[in-house]
This record gives structure tokens, C-alpha cells and sequence, in this order.
């Protein structure tokens, strides 16, 4: 589903049907990514690994501090190399302040930046940090499709809905209808995230008898 399905159903299900009437195009166009951001938060839930991108910088002699992409909510593995033909070695994350005092040799993130220890810094090296963060989920344009950011097919709907459930306080109907369609929508999650297809894993517990009087 790309943005400009998604803003037709939600203009529809908002009972917004001219274009530029209640919302405009740059409104439900927020309200949508929102809607995306809140799915890709569930997924989070169970498939901690379920949104990645990875990023490539050049280091910089000296330079400490490296901007994260745009929209990154957090790294999970930052990777260096001191040559930029050579292999990246991962990089421990380490107390911001041990980073800076060069107390500890790793690195840490702090804001929306990484910082490097003065001790990985001390020449130029063309690509030679890699980081691996997760994104949060938007369509910037008409083209690009949930499919393409990682949404499964069968939870567009629950994005829309969402989208919807968030514009109705403007509108003061149907939000707890829309929370309840979201809801039921988001049941199934598990389902679509399987990490085998040999059927559900099921939680066993371990049950210790203690001799009788022991507490």
C-alpha cells in the first residue's frame, strides 16, 4: 500500500471525501506516518530486529561525534575499522562520559549522535564506521509502499485505522469505534511474525518442590 492508497481510505473513513476539505493532503499525511510509527512500535515488541538500516560514515581524525540518520530511534550494533579495505570489529557501547575522558575505549550514544573514543579517531578512514540502527517508519512520498518499509501486507489496514483513531479527536466521532477495529486488527500480530512455520511456540514453566515448611 503506498501513501496515496492509504490517504484515499482514510479521507473516506474520516467522511472527508473532497480533497483539501476538513484535512489536507499534508495532514492525513502526518496522521498516516503516525499510524505507521505506532505499528512498527507493536512489531518492536516481538521481533526486536524487525526494522533495520544500516548506515555507512567516514571517519574523521578527531572528529568524536557522528549525527544518526534522520528518523533513527536507536543504534544496535555500531561496527569500525581503521583501514577502509579492512574488517569491522564491533564496538562496545560504554558510559558517555568514560567515552570522552577516553577512560574507555568504545563508544556511546547519547542524543541522536555516536560518540567515538579519541583512541578510534586518530586517522581518516573512508567508510570506516558502520552502524546498524532502527528507523522509525514513514512513506515521504506517494511511491514507496508499506511493503517496502517492512509492514506486512496484512497490517496496512491496522496503519490507516490508526491514522484515523488519532484524527477523530478533530473530528469527535468514531474514536472508540476506530481503537476497537485497530485493536482486533493488531490481535493476530503474532501470527505474521513467526520465526518458524512449524506452529506457535508455547511457554513452559519450570516447577520446583521445596520439602514441605520451606517457603
Amino acid at each position: 500500500m503506498n501513501r496515496s492508497t492509504a490517504r484515499d481510505i482514510l479521507r473516506r473513513r474520516l467522511n472527508d471525501p473532497v480533497v483539501g476539505g476538513q484535512f489536507s493532503d499534508a495532514e492525513l499525511n502526518f496522521f498516516i506516518n503516525q499510524g505507521l510509527t505506532l505499528v512498527e512500535k507493536e512489531i518492536l515488541k516481538i521481533r526486536a530486529y524487525g526494522f533495520l538500516q544500516w548506515e555507512l560514515y567516514d571517519l574523521t581524525a578527531n572528529q568524536q561525534r557522528y549525527p544518526l540518520t534522520v528518523g533513527s530511534l536507536y543504534p544496535v550494533y555500531v561496527g569500525y575499522r581503521g583501514a577502509s579495505t579492512g574488517t569491522f570489529t564491533k564496538l562496545d557501547r560504554k558510559n558517555m562520559l568514560a567515552v570522552l575522558d577516553g577512560s574507555e575505549s568504545g563508544y556511546a550514544h547519547a542524543g541522536r549522535e555516536i560518540i567515538l573514543s579519541s583512541s578510534l579517531v586518530t586517522a581518516t578512514v573512508s567508510q570506516g564506521l558502520r552502524v546498524i540502527h532502527v528507523p522509525a517508519i514513514e512513506l515521504a512520498d506517494d511511491v514507496s509502499t508499506t511493503e517496502d518499509k517492512g509492514i506486512p501486507m496484512p497490517l496496512d489496514l491496522a496503519a490507516v485505522v490508526w491514522a484515523q483513531e488519532l484524527a477523530t479527536p478533530e473530528t469527535g466521532e468514531g474514536r472508540k469505534e476506530a481503537a476497537a477495529e485497530r485493536m482486533g486488527l493488531l490481535a493476530d500480530l503474532p501470527l505474521y511474525l513467526r520465526t518458524d512455520g512449524d506452529g506457535p511456540e508455547y511457554l513452559k514453566f519450570d516447577f520446583v518442590k521445596y520439602p514441605s515448611g520451606v517457603r
